[in-house]
């Protein structure tokens, strides 16, 4: 394969077309075809890259893939040719597709049997949709609208609900080339409505630094919601309860579940936090119980660096060392304790006292990272509070 042509397709679209050209009959990179050739007599054929050889099979699976994706972005009637020009045991691809007319959207409609996720899918339409009346057909903004409402039901305390409810349906049997969409929300299986999930109970495990949760734990219940259990038994309940942010009794929502995950793994003191994870409780009360495990860092760690330096006669080191402390307090504070010390000296030959010092310079530093902000009103979602002194 040395050559791809496609041709018939809008310029909007023509970059986009190349793509959907199966990856072994594109044309090779030429340089990592000369290494190849280089190298492979010598069986080193994991270097440079071997030539795309002509696969009438791949060749027809392309063109297939170009005519879907015109289709796909409004062009419904579109039709693609494939056809091949060899010279030398080179082969030139050419796709030559007819795009036909756009077909533009005539109507949208909706069909949602649960008539308060209808409310909510037509107050939140306006403000999410790529899909509009006027505009051209395209199946992208399909999937896009999709995923937008799916995140929204995700928000509003649906925890069960999928993408696979919603389908679209549309018409294009018009002759001016417009398309009527119906968009469909379907009930799960044997309800008739959607169920909104309240959040129950919250266990909080902390494993100990090995990924063991073994021997004796501290066990403490917090308020009414949260169940703490610490293998490690060096954190204080309210370093880690404060980064939950579902509460006992508000509906599940799926940015609270990502905050909190992320809110944990940036404390920087644990080296596994997966999102929680939510077990349905088996009444009929659609409340969801919440379990967070975690690993924690080994909470001492000490770094030592050294470089040597020369430079135009002169020459040197610089030692330094970090330690740190990541769970000050049993508050997941960390507190960091760096020294420096770093000598040149001068190796000059005019100098009559060779390899003198010429430099010393020795620094301490300490850091101490809170992990809250020192404020007046609820900062939980905010960043950390940073002191520092030299």
């Amino acid at each position: 394969m040395r050559k791809i042509v496609i041709k018939g397709v809008d310029k909007e679209f023509a970059d986009a077309a190349l793509l959907y050209v199966d990856k072994e009959q594109q044309p090779n990179n030429v340089i990592n075809l000369q290494f190849y050739y280089m190298f492979s007599k010598n069986g080193k054929k994991d270097i440079g890259e071997a030539p795309a050889i002509l696969d009438s099979g791949l060749v027809e699976f392309s063109r297939v893939q170009i005519e879907r994706f015109l289709q796909n972005k409004g062009y419904l009637k579109a039709k693609v040719a494939d056809s091949i020009q060899i010279k030398k045991k080179k082969a030139t691809l050419i796709f030559t597709a007819v795009e036909g007319p756009m077909f533009r959207i005539r109507k949208i409609q909706d069909s949602i049997a649960d008539k308060n996720v209808q409310n909510l899918y037509r107050v939140n339409r306006p403000r999410f949709s790529h899909v509009q009346p006027g505009g051209r057909f395209d199946t992208d903004s399909l999937a896009y609208d999709r995923d937008e409402f799916y995140l929204i039901m995700k928000r509003n305390g649906y925890y069960d609900f999928y993408r696979q409810y919603i389908n679209f349906q549309y018409d294009s049997t018009f002759r001016s080339s417009v398309v009527d969409l119906k968009m469909i929300i379907d009930n799960p299986a044997g309800r008739s409505s959607h169920p909104i999930y309240t959040i129950n109970n919250t266990l909080i495990t902390i494993a100990k630094s090995n990924g063991r949760a073994s021997g004796k734990a501290d066990t403490i219940k917090v308020d009414s919601q949260f169940r703490y259990v610490d293998f490690s038994n060096k954190f204080k309940p309210r370093s880690v309860i404060n980064y939950v942010y579902q509460r006992k009794g508000e509906i599940y929502n799926i940015d609270k579940q990502t905050l909190t995950t992320s809110r944990l793994s940036e404390l920087n003191v644990f080296r596994n936090v997966p999102n929680p994870t939510y077990i349905k409780l088996s009444d009929s009360t659609n409340r969801l119980d919440t379990r967070i495990d975690i690993t924690p860092l080994k909470q001492f760690s000490d770094r030592i660096e050294g470089e040597f330096l020369f430079n135009g006669g002169r020459f040197g080191y610089n030692l330094g060392n970090t330690f740190t402390d990541r769970n000050v307090f049993k508050s997941a504070a960390i507190l960091q304790i760096k020294t420096n010390w770093s000598v040149l000296f001068d190796n000059n030959s005019s100098t009559t006292n060779h390899a003198a010092v010429q430099n010393q310079d020795l620094r301490l530093g300490a850091n101490l990272i809170f992990p809250g902000i020192i404020s007046p009103f609820d900062a939980r979602s905010e960043k950390w509070v940073y002191i520092g002194f030299t």
